[in-house]
């Protein structure tokens, strides 16, 4: 890429996939990812909050070329983040590599 063309935007859909919802007495669990934040934030969501939960982010490119970095997450989920992400793979693979 030459330093006269535009830099192209990489916009990803936000979008938010949920599953495992399991209830208890007094609260519920379930796990989720969402494109929120630029990334991929795997997530599980508990009440009551004292009861656990937590986050953590992983690279686009990261997810490209490593898969998920959880685990049981359905595969028809992940199936429709690789749909998503297909036309964007070149772009975000490219920036990545530009970062280093």
């Amino acid at each position: 890429m030459d330093n006269m063309s535009p830099k192209k935007k990489i916009e990803i859909p936000k979008k938010n996939w949920t599953w495992s919802r399991k209830s208890f007495k007094g609260g519920y669990r379930y796990y989720g990812v969402h494109t929120y934040e630029g990334c991929l934030l795997w997530y599980t969501e508990t009440y009551p909050a004292y009861a656990g939960g937590g986050a953590h982010s992983q690279s686009f490119a990261e997810y490209i070329l490593n898969g998920p970095s959880v685990d049981e997450v359905p595969q028809e989920i992940l199936d429709e983040i690789d749909q998503m992400l297909e036309s964007y793979t070149e772009l975000i693979l490219e920036k990545d590599r530009n970062k280093s």
